[in-house]
């Protein structure tokens, strides 16, 4: 055990905590943790009173390990306030196991105070910071403005996020942005750090008055927004990947409806009796996805573009697009694109595949993914994508974060990470490349 009488950028750090634990504590639990654990040994609740001022009138003793595990911690600048003091003096806060604070009323000037702080292990203050005990520093310039520009930083975040929740159609999510930018505006109105002189103001306010409390609301109400619309969006996103899911379901069980009625999957494009690409394996599948009147409405002997069919573009099942997508189906559209290739699923044959000539196995081979706004293609066009040989990854930047989908020629869907190793993509990607695939 190390006590050390510390100097006055080691007070900034362990002082501020101080002061904010104190200040919001009754109100944010930390007091109500330490009352629910049980009562501690006289020889652990006992403190180094050795250098209280006998005046004193004020004297805290606090336990940092256990006020920082404490929720109510997550609010203050921790990382800064360590951080300073480790490069100024060589001593972190963090590691101190107990700290004693008394302060004398200001009699005839300023109150004078003393801090001792205990540390688990030896700890050794610089001395430069001893030298510099009685200099002006600009640390403190430095701590306010590290603090106040990651506070003006998730700010603005918050904005951003409240803007997007309230640009959504869902009326839930403008619901939450608006909740956002009232809260946001009340959290702006609590003034960040403010240095004045050799001191460091975070608040100022009366706490037998009502004051006291707003700001604790006001600091929780923070917390709350910036959980909050993360966690929204979270729930957003797993609700759209459901349903991402669901549209590829879809899509494989009318490819496999397809196959039980003509006794082969469908051809990548439907070509007239010359050879000429008309339309899409999409629109051939509309009668097994039940949009047989949309399929009744297309001129099959005439290409995707002719002045009829493309009347018909606008119409797009909502099935072909993805929901994470920026796109509308009125934008004609779709994020879901066969495997194209002499190597692969669509392989431009006349007729298309059969089961059996998926030699790597359907489970192993993917037949049809999910690209990015970017990628899309007219769905009643007969284009799907081709493997690149330098940028296999490349249509795939979104829409989900993390990767996307894929459709097996099983049926089963996959999220495909963006992580994967290429080779291995390729290996899924071909029918008959003959690859060993490793469990996924």
């Amino acid at each position: 055990m190390s006590p050390l009488r510390a100097f006055p950028t080691f007070h900034l750090s362990l002082c501020l905590t101080l002061a904010l634990s104190t200040a919001f504590a009754p109100s944010l639990g930390i007091a109500q943790e330490a009352a629910a654990r049980p009562a501690a040994s006289a020889s652990e609740s006992s403190a180094n009173l050795e250098y209280v001022i006998p005046s004193a009138v004020v004297v805290l003793i606090a336990k940092p390990e256990q006020i920082l595990k404490s929720s109510a911690a997550e609010l203050f600048p921790i990382e800064i306030l360590q951080a300073a003091s480790i490069q100024e003096t060589g001593l972190d806060p963090l590691e101190a196991s107990e700290v004693v604070l008394s302060v004398s009323p200001p009699i005839a000037g300023p109150p004078s105070y003393s801090l001792l702080a205990t540390f688990n292990d030896d700890a050794t203050l610089k001395a430069s910071a001893i030298a510099r005990h009685t200099e002006q520093t600009t640390l403190a310039d430095k701590i306010v403005e590290i603090y106040n520009g990651v506070r003006e930083a998730l700010s603005d975040k918050i904005a951003e996020q409240a803007r997007q929740a309230l640009a959504s159609d869902d009326p839930i999510q403008q619901a939450a942005g608006r909740y956002s930018q009232r809260m946001q505006k009340k959290w702006d109105a609590v003034p960040g750090l403010v240095q004045e002189g050799d001191r460091i103001v975070l608040f100022r306010a009366d706490l037998t008055k009502s004051e006291g409390n707003q700001l604790v609301y006001v600091a929780t109400v923070g917390t709350l927004v910036g959980l909050l619309l993360p966690a929204v969006q979270a729930a957003r996103e797993a609700a759209r990947r459901n349903q991402a899911m669901n549209n590829m379901k879809q899509i494989v069980l009318g490819m496999y409806n397809y196959e039980s009625a003509k006794a082969a999957f469908p051809t990548d494009v439907k070509l007239d009796a010359d050879g000429k690409p008309l339309l899409s394996w999409r629109v051939l599948i509309l009668p097994y996805i039940e949009e047989y009147e949309l399929y009744k409405q297309f001129h099959l002997d005439e290409p995707w573009d002719s002045p009829h069919n493309k009347t018909l573009i606008s119409k797009m099942p909502p099935v072909f697009l993805d929901p994470s997508s920026k796109l509308t189906p009125a934008d004609g559209k779709t994020s879901y694109l066969g495997v194209k290739g002499d190597a692969y699923f669509f392989n431009g044959s006349a007729k298309g595949r059969s089961f059996s000539s998926v030699r790597d196995g359907t489970s192993n081979t993917i037949a049809f993914v999910q690209v990015d706004d970017e990628a899309a293609v007219t769905w009643t066009k007969p284009q799907d994508w081709t493997p690149s040989e330098s940028d296999l990854l490349k249509p795939f930047d979104g829409p989900h974060p993390g990767g996307f989908f894929a459709g097996f020629c099983d049926g089963h869907i996959s999220f495909i990470s963006s992580s994967i190793d290429p080779t291995m993509l390729r290996a899924l990607l071909t029918a008959n490349g003959g690859e060993v695939i490793e469990s996924r």
